[in-house]
């Protein structure tokens, strides 16, 4: 399964979002994206071509880079987002993904990203906080054990059950909390903290990342 680990969700309470610049959607906040526009103007060549060269034109300090995944044997596509200039272009559930780092298991990870995160929860309406992150790890424990397996090399580890796994967390923590208030929260306080870069001869990305945003089923 691909994911975003690795990707810093600690700088992203410093930063503010970014209004993104995309001809090929009408202008909404980040959060009000539908997936189809979000796949539409990430793969979008003329689109790509201008994020490739806004990238080489300017330097963004302050941000993490996502580590590149490389495809074996010819390259068909490379592109890059940059989360301030761009949140929109990220799937939902490629923020979330992130967000969970704050409920994983490694103690210093989850108290750095929390002590981070608060107060943009906070500025969102989230007043207590213990509370959200306590919510938020029980909705997400089946996923939350799986990542664990995939981490410990578990030999009955299933990328299946962890994506679908994932949907799930995300669909039941949209419901408790309200779909457009949590994603929201995913493009302002996850998405302008993040940078990524991919090349990939696969041969329709857009389709994996919708089978993921679904749950691979």
């Amino acid at each position: 399964m691909k994911t975003l680990a690795g990707l810093s969700i600690f700088l992203a309470a410093a930063v503010t979002a970014q209004t993104f610049n995309s001809a090929q959607v009408a202008p909404k906040e980040a959060w009000q994206w539908t997936d189809e526009e979000r796949l539409s103007s990430r793969f979008n060549p003329t689109a790509i071509a201008q994020r490739n060269a806004a990238r080489h034109a300017e330097s963004i300090p302050g941000t993490t880079t996502a580590a590149s995944i490389k495809s074996t044997g010819s390259t068909s596509l490379e592109y890059f987002i940059d989360g301030r200039r761009d949140p929109a272009l990220f799937m939902p559930h490629e923020l979330f993904e992130n967000l969970l780092r704050a409920v994983g298991s490694d103690a210093s990870v989850r108290a750095r990203g929390r002590r981070v995160l608060d107060p943009g929860l906070k500025s969102l309406g989230f007043n207590d906080t213990a509370i959200f992150w306590a919510d938020l790890e029980k909705d997400s424990k089946p996923f939350l054990v799986l990542q664990a397996q995939l981490i410990a090399h578990d030999p009955h580890f299933s990328d299946r059950e962890l994506c679908a796994a994932r949907a799930a967390a995300l669909a039941r923590v949209r419901k408790r909390v309200g779909s457009a208030r949590f994603d929201q929260l995913l493009y302002t306080l996850i998405a302008p903290g993040l940078q990524y870069s991919q090349s990939t001869s696969f041969p329709d990305p857009a389709a994996r990342l919708r089978h993921e945003a679904e749950g691979c089923k």
